[in-house]
């Protein structure tokens, strides 16, 4: 709760948004255009980056957004699957700010997010959006909600990822999703776990990956 309340005292603005990335992909594009119109609606939004000739050294940027309440972290492609950069994780959660996200979809975000800890959105139109932010601004309590997560929460937001984990779960024929015995894949009986398998493990990434994935996302 101490944590909570000096995070709080240190807020003094209202929104941020670091881009170094304008117009390399049509959402970048778009996103410019999305932050237009959340500034024409009114938003206080101060903007760091390449695109705006303001480029924030890298050892000043967490003392930088712990000022501000909410930080944009809008990505450069639009609902690609598990893509979800260290705008979320690093330049809001860690270093203090309330994630509006923009990129992936919501289900994604919830999958690895503390509970009640960003703002989808697309859950609003730019007006909207503006009028949620600014109700927050006014309301600590509300927005305090959205910081409850770091205290009932042991949440490691530096945590190793565990993709190789889950890649060589996926090899053994264990369902990532449910690591019981019982979902064992037991054509995979006679391949032992560990040493030189008498035939290979076939997996294939391809059609995991470019099966069912948004065809702007692989372009």
């Amino acid at each position: 709760m101490k944590e909570t309340n000096e995070l709080v005292k240190s807020k003094i603005k209202l929104a941020i948004w670091l881009v170094s990335d304008c117009d390399q992909t049509p959402q970048a594009r778009r996103r410019m255009e999305y932050v237009q119109r959340l500034s024409d609606e009114g938003l206080s939004l101060d903007k760091f980056g390449k695109c705006f000739n303001s480029v924030i050294d890298e050892s000043q940027i967490t003392s930088l957004i712990k000022k501000y309440k909410f930080y944009l972290a809008f990505e450069n492609s639009l609902h690609c699957r598990d893509y979800i950069t260290e705008k979320f994780m690093r330049n809001s959660l860690l270093y203090g700010a309330v994630p509006v996200v923009l990129g992936a979809t919501k289900s994604d975000y919830e999958a690895i997010a503390p509970p009640h800890s960003f703002i989808f959105a697309e859950d609003f139109s730019p007006r909207t959006l503006v009028e949620y932010l600014n109700y927050l601004d006014k309301n600590e309590s509300a927005y305090r909600e959205y910081l409850q997560w770091r205290t009932i929460l042991p949440f490691n937001i530096d945590a190793p990822p565990s993709q190789f984990c889950q890649l060589c779960r996926v090899v053994h024929g264990i369902n990532v999703d449910n690591l019981r015995n019982s979902e064992y894949n037991k054509s995979y009986s006679r391949i032992p776990l560990f040493g030189f398998p008498d035939r290979p493990r076939r997996v294939s990434l391809v059609k995991w990956w470019l099966g069912t994935e948004n065809t702007d996302c692989v372009k």
